[in-house]
């Protein structure tokens, strides 16, 4: 029996791209891509292969810009495929499904589009370097198979890591997202890797996502306090919730490693940021559960917990997130995606994460 909700996706986005299109013609609006003119903080991807993709959920690599192994990163923007993707944004079409649902898409005024057409620059804010593609978790909406065909080296090749180094340095990016489609700690070089990227990089900011259950030596836990702000995605607070989406999950690991790694931080006196991401869907977003979750994350004392909706089959999405008066009394609006938070910080700023140059 067809899957319900992959037939409802492509009617929606079909919906959705027309709408917007018809929109934009009505206002004498052109589309542009912040990722591609440059002002992205976060979906120019470096993959494990060394390819380059526009967007951060490019499972069959239709967002395919470029290959850093072949080429720099200069000519992968100027280059045909990045070059024609502007173009077709500017004649109100997409090039890719994604690009009706990314935060990326802008409208311009098509007064403007000549100038959008040749107006971009190098990412230098932030930029997503992917380790490794490979991933301890097989979690229900992962399309791991459809991506592993994709990825010609699973992780970074030889040489890749220090290339990727002096591409930052050179383009004086600012902050480095150390995760994609992959668990950043399944790599077997990652210490290594992250004290490439810090060695040569002094003053750059890293983000890391890990779903926590590899942090499991000395060495790894050290080379994650090298990592300015690392998030724990735990979805939920027992076994049976974790793995209703997090296929292969261990809640007791990860919640261990986080705590261990917080109070390892705190020995050493370290100022990085230690976050709990709880990814919200249908049965792990009950109030309680939510309020369970907030007591453990007080006893794993991480600076932040966050509520995170996710983007599941209509059916399985948290509907209580959108509609139940708890969530609106819930922390605050976390600063860099929809969701909510509580930061235990007080009025510290989250200077690891460039926040300021991140929303400008």
């Amino acid at each position: 029996m067809p899957n319900l909700s992959n037939l409802m996706w492509p009617v929606y986005r079909k919906y959705l791209q027309l709408r917007l299109q018809t929109s934009a013609k009505f206002s004498r609006k052109v589309f542009a891509c912040n990722a591609l003119h440059g002002n992205s903080g976060y979906n120019i991807s470096i993959h494990s292969d060394l390819t380059v993709s526009c967007n951060c959920q490019d499972f069959d690599g239709s967002g395919y810009i470029g290959n850093l192994a072949e080429e720099s990163l200069q000519e992968i923007f100027s280059g045909r495929i990045a070059s024609g993707f502007r173009e077709k944004l500017l004649s109100r079409d997409f090039p890719l499904d994604l690009c009706c649902t990314c935060p990326e898409l802008i409208l311009v005024d098509e007064s403007l589009a000549d100038e959008y057409r040749h107006r971009y620059s190098l990412p230098h804010k932030g930029i997503m370097v992917e380790n490794t593609v490979l991933c301890n978790y097989s979690c229900r909406l992962c399309k791991r198979k459809e991506l592993l065909k994709v990825r010609k080296e699973k992780t970074l090749p030889p040489g890749g890591i220090e290339k990727v180094a002096e591409l930052i340095q050179e383009n004086r990016i600012g902050v480095v997202f150390f995760y994609n489609l992959g668990e950043p700690f399944l790599s077997k070089d990652v210490v290594r890797e992250l004290n490439v990227l810090r060695q040569g990089n002094s003053d750059l900011k890293i983000v890391t996502s890990s779903n926590g259950v590899l942090l499991d030596s000395r060495e790894k836990m050290e080379a994650a306090l090298l990592i300015d702000h690392i998030l724990f995605s735990i979805d939920g607070t027992s076994q049976e919730s974790v793995t209703r989406y997090q296929i292969g999950g261990n809640f007791q690991k990860a919640f261990d490693h986080m705590s261990k790694l917080v109070q390892l931080r705190d020995e050493k006196g370290i100022s990085n940021t230690i976050e709990w991401r709880y990814v919200l869907f249908r049965g792990n977003d009950r109030p309680e559960q939510i309020e369970e979750a907030i007591r453990l994350s007080k006893e794993a004392k991480v600076d932040i917990i966050s509520f995170i909706p996710g983007t599941a089959e209509f059916y399985n999405r948290s509907y209580l997130y959108k509609f139940h008066p708890f969530y609106k009394e819930l922390g605050t609006k976390c600063r860099l995606w929809e969701g909510r938070e509580i930061d235990r910080r007080g009025e510290k700023p989250i200077k690891a994460w460039a926040v300021q140059d991140l929303e400008d």
